[in-house]
């Protein structure tokens, strides 16, 4: 019984002393000075590298709509696992077309960024050359017709929403590092090193992040 409770103990001091070796590393992360941006539409969002819900862990969020009610934005670098082609007939014979996760809320919906402008009318431009829909059916045209995909299209489903206090509040608790979304790369990379990448295009005091491992308590 008294080996059971050194045992106890000992995973205890073991927990309390990973937990106080996270609490020192995101003391001293946090000590970085963030930018002075505010969040506006076009802008981005870049996780700090603590974050561990499972749609915002080292993500990058495009946001696309700002105002006081809230904001809306697109999670640009978690692959959803499912391709377009399967979802819209018509697209068999082009290379396959893969579906990003742009959040939690709505995932039912189709969104998709592009650098068409004018081609698709009804686009909305969200700034440095980059627009957010526009008419569905010329876009499937201009698909099936062969032209470029990659590098100059991106669909998402679904997207992260925030009340507008929310969002300030997340940024203020250090979540979040607002960024201009110029040289970040929307179309070129996916998962954790779109993120990493994007870290890449802040001040140098910010790379000291990518030597961060997801779960720093572990090491």
């Amino acid at each position: 019984m008294l080996f059971e409770i050194k045992n106890q103990l000992l995973i205890l001091d073991i927990q309390e002393t990973a937990i106080r070796k996270t609490m020192i590393l995101k003391t001293n992360l946090f000590k970085i000075k963030h930018t002075n941006l505010k969040p506006h539409m076009g802008c981005v969002l870049i996780s700090e590298p603590f974050l561990n819900e499972i749609y915002f862990q080292r993500s990058v969020v495009l946001i696309i709509e700002y105002q006081k009610e809230g904001g809306m934005g697109l999670v640009l670098n978690k692959p959803a696992g499912i391709i377009l082609n399967d979802l819209i007939e018509g697209l068999e014979n082009v290379e396959e077309i893969p579906i990003y996760c742009g959040g939690p809320v709505r995932k039912d919906r189709l969104f998709y960024l592009h650098t068409l402008g004018d081609i698709l009318p009804g686009s909305v431009a969200l700034g440095d050359d980059l627009y957010m829909d526009g008419d569905f059916e010329i876009l499937l045209n201009y698909i099936r017709n062969g032209n470029p995909v990659d590098g100059r299209i991106r669909f998402f489903l679904g997207y992260a929403g925030w009340e507008y206090q929310q969002l300030i509040d997340e940024i203020e608790e250090d979540a979040w590092i607002v960024a201009e979304n110029k040289g970040i790369p929307v179309f070129e990379s996916e998962g954790e090193q779109f993120w990493r990448k994007s870290l890449l295009t802040l001040d140098k005091r910010y790379h000291q992040w990518l030597n961060y491992p997801k779960e720093p308590y572990l090491n």
